[in-house]
């Protein structure tokens, strides 16, 4: 559990083991009131749940397990303000989301005050939709002057809920004893702001209350970095990142080489993927996809992937009989292509978006229309077919990647 604290630098929260028991391996759901908050909340818990490796630093916990985006309710009438933290608070809070709650679910309350950071615990709570009575772990956060606090302590919360009740206490700088917050008996003490957990704390030697930014695909917000089982109380504290997946190869693709990728690619960390898809890297996140009628071909480093040119009609022939070759050169990576712009599959496929389903946000975007670059009959096909080739390029609209 968690309860604020008065600092001159920034009022916080302290956490103690009050979790519901559970199983490794689990997987449940969050489930998110949201009193006046920030409706980002939202996306925010998308994001982590369905495409980082949050879920795995939760699994390093023995009794840590997955969560998946159950959904969230936006209440800013704010019908759950009082007894904050009892049984009653939060079965109100899911009376009033409708929440179709399961053993070891987790139910996040965000209400609406000034101050900073919140608690986590667990209660016996009704389903308001079948009646059965059910063991949840539970939180609640404040709203806070900035809506930046709200994914920063309720992250902290969620995952100190789904683990063992206290795993972000040392990123949080809190101490067993000394320092601005000694109250977590497990962290060791401040020792002039050097001790493991302490140097996070004001005015320790790293002081930033292991506060860090990731970039989702639809906005980028601050979290609390977090602590894995094996490393909880020695100053260890990991960042939440994308992670490699079947619908997000992008993962490991740094800022720096953003741009189109084919499928069959393991340029710049790219993870692989369909060998007919073409992804837009934007961040570590699938920002679109395109399918590519006749597969998508590998460019020179520094150049943006694309589609394979459609062969040419079997009865167009050029000189001796040969056939269009669909692996014609492309610009040299120091030359910039024909047209710099959006790259080759910004015109007909729409950014991926979050979508709150069963299993949380997804980082890839729509799949993309069916197509390629096709080359018609030629009358003269000598240089008329290397000019359908440089058409073919054009049409493609290749960005060069940086």
């Amino acid at each position: 559990m968690r309860l604020v604290a008065s600092l001159a630098v920034l009022a916080l929260s302290l956490s103690f083991t009050s979790a519901a028991s559970a199983s490794s391996g689990l997987t449940r759901k969050l489930w998110v009131l949201n009193q006046q908050g920030a409706p980002s909340v939202s996306d925010f818990f998308q994001c982590v749940l369905g495409g980082t490796n949050w879920n795995d630093l939760a699994n390093t916990y023995a009794a840590g397990e997955t969560l998946v985006w159950g959904g969230m309710v936006q209440r800013n009438d704010a019908p759950c303000t009082g007894g904050v933290g009892s049984t009653a608070f939060y079965q109100c809070a899911a009376n009033a989301g409708k929440f179709d709650i399961a053993q070891y679910d987790v139910l996040l309350v965000i209400i609406p005050d000034s101050g900073y950071g919140g608690q986590n615990g667990a209660a016996t709570l009704t389903n308001p939709v079948s009646g059965a009575s059910v063991a949840l772990n539970v939180a609640f956060v404040r709203t806070s002057p900035d809506p930046m606090y709200q994914t920063i302590y309720g992250g902290h919360e969620v995952f100190e809920a789904q683990t063992d009740g206290v795993s972000a206490d040392c990123c949080d700088g809190e101490t067993s004893t000394g320092g601005p917050m000694n109250w977590c008996s497990q962290c060791g003490p401040f020792d002039n702001g050097q001790g493991a957990c302490g140097k996070y704390a004001p005015g320790g030697t790293i002081a930033t209350l292991g506060i860090d930014t990731i970039a989702c695909p639809n906005a980028t917000y601050h979290y609390q970095r977090v602590s894995p089982a094996n490393h909880e109380f020695d100053g260890t504290c990991s960042a939440v990142a994308p992670k490699v997946t079947s619908s997000n190869p992008c993962a490991n693709v740094p800022a720096a080489d953003n741009g189109v990728y084919c499928g069959k690619s393991s340029q710049n960390g790219f993870g692989g993927g369909s060998p007919n898809t073409l992804y837009d890297c934007e961040n570590g996140w699938v920002a679109s996809t395109k399918t590519c009628a006749d597969g998508c071909a590998i460019a020179p480093a520094g150049q943006n992937d694309g589609c394979n040119a459609a062969p040419l009609d079997a009865g167009t022939a050029d000189g001796g009989g040969a056939a269009h070759d669909a692996s014609a050169p492309r610009p040299d990576a120091s030359t910039p292509p024909a047209q710099d712009d959006a790259g080759p599959v910004a015109s007909s496929v729409d950014a991926g978006e979050a979508d709150g389903g069963a299993n949380g946000a997804s980082a890839g975007g729509a799949s993309g229309e069916s197509g390629g670059c096709s080359a018609g009959a030629s009358a003269q096909p000598g240089a008329s077919a290397w000019l359908l080739v440089g058409a073919a390029l054009l049409s493609s609209r290749l960005r060069r990647r940086r």
